[in-house]
């Protein structure tokens, strides 16, 4: 990303307008009119409304959850409605207004996307969300994020990604620091098992802003601490993604493994019940009884709970 485009204002001017008419009138973004670019000077219309920093550090639950929502189908839109990408997320540049609609400053940095998202990077997504780990590696080396001479196993790498989909994938999904803090562990420690096989893939340059945005909101909403469901009907099109038979793919995998667990639990109870008769073990076999009635019962719950 060149620096000189952030500071062309008349190219930052053209990217603020794209945006301004594709969320005119839009009940959720609002987007401050240019009114004049220059070479030297941009000016725009003044947007009154609460930073986002200050939602961060006093605002409610309710706030808080309006401004991640809000953030979230900004990002997930704007490509397919204006054809770029506001690719500079951090709290500084976003508002929240009196009418509850989320203002957005500073279009210095934009990703020109004229045809929505890259059509392999929402196949990558979709391959991630339905959990086909084969497919996702096939798309990875063919879109250049595994290179020829890399050789990864492909369960490894669904592995490494899924807990960062995740919130994508649940139909309810809580955003803490301390979650990010422990994707960022998991990905970056180079002592951990699983960054290394981030150290095995690559990033295309055409993805880099898009890395860059979603690691940025993702930073955001985990500040907000925002909550509820994050892949809606409607943000799910613009992946060309079906959010509820992610979700129902998503239950189905979770019974399935509950289902195999349940059927590994009882077979360890039957086992301890046979050897229960025998001499020398019962008090060995009463313990692990005890453990084994502990995980099912707790399975249960957790599958009633899902």
């Amino acid at each position: 990303f060149p620096v000189t485009i952030d500071v062309d204002y008349r190219f930052e001017a053209q990217a603020q307008e794209a945006c301004w008419n594709a969320y005119l009138d839009d009940p959720d973004i609002a987007i401050p009119k240019v009114v004049l670019a220059t070479d030297r000077i941009l000016v725009s219309e003044w947007l009154e409304g609460k930073p986002l920093a200050r939602v961060i550090a006093d605002g409610d639950q309710d706030e808080r959850n309006n401004a991640g929502i809000k953030l979230a189908r900004f990002h997930f839109t704007a490509p397919m409605r204006a054809g770029l990408l506001h690719a500079d997320p951090h709290p500084g540049n976003f508002r929240v207004l009196a009418d509850g609609r989320l203002g957005v400053l500073d279009f210095g940095a934009c990703n020109r996307l004229p045809n929505g998202f890259p059509e392999p990077f929402k196949n990558l997504l979709r391959n991630a969300l339905e959990g086909d780990a084969l497919a996702l590696y096939n798309g990875f080396k063919e879109d250049g994020f595994i290179l020829p001479d890399v050789d990864v196993d492909p369960q490894l790498v669904l592995d490494y990604l899924l807990p960062l989909v995740e919130p994508l994938r649940t139909p309810y999904f809580e955003y803490t620091r301390e979650w990010l803090r422990e994707q960022s562990v998991r990905v970056g420690d180079p002592r951990n098992p699983t960054a290394k096989i981030g150290f095995q893939l690559n990033l295309p340059a055409e993805y880099v802003l898009i890395h860059r945005v979603t690691l940025g909101t993702t930073g955001i909403f985990c500040q907000l601490r925002a909550q509820g469901t994050q892949m809606t009907d409607f943000e799910s099109k613009c992946y060309g993604i079906s959010a509820a038979d992610i979700r129902e793919q998503y239950m189905n995998s979770i019974t399935a493994k509950f289902s195999g667990l349940e059927m590994v639990v009882m077979s360890l109870l039957s086992d301890c019940q046979e050897m229960n008769e025998m001499s020398g073990y019962k008090e060995t076999v009463r313990k692990n009884l005890n453990i084994a009635k502990f995980i099912l019962s707790g399975m249960l719950e957790a599958k009633e709970a899902v």
